[in-house]
């Protein structure tokens, strides 16, 4: 099999969220521990639940937004 045109290895994305004793934040991670490969002419979708971190992988993987590990 060719090499992925894309791969992801343990790709996490998290903000800072202020709690209710400033300064204190606390991390929410929208998305973490993401692995997987894509080749060249495949289809991929992204399927989940509100909140399932769709729309954050897809900011990761266009560079809109940069991951946290």
């Amino acid at each position: 099999m060719s090499r992925p045109v894309i791969r992801a290895v343990n790709l996490g994305k998290s903000y800072q969220v202020a709690i209710s004793r400033p300064p204190y934040q606390e991390p929410f991670w929208a998305l973490r521990g993401a692995e997987f490969d894509i080749h060249a002419g495949e289809i991929v979708g992204l399927l989940g639940a509100n909140g399932a971190g769709k729309t954050t992988l897809l900011k990761l993987l266009s560079r809109i937004s940069h991951p946290n590990e």
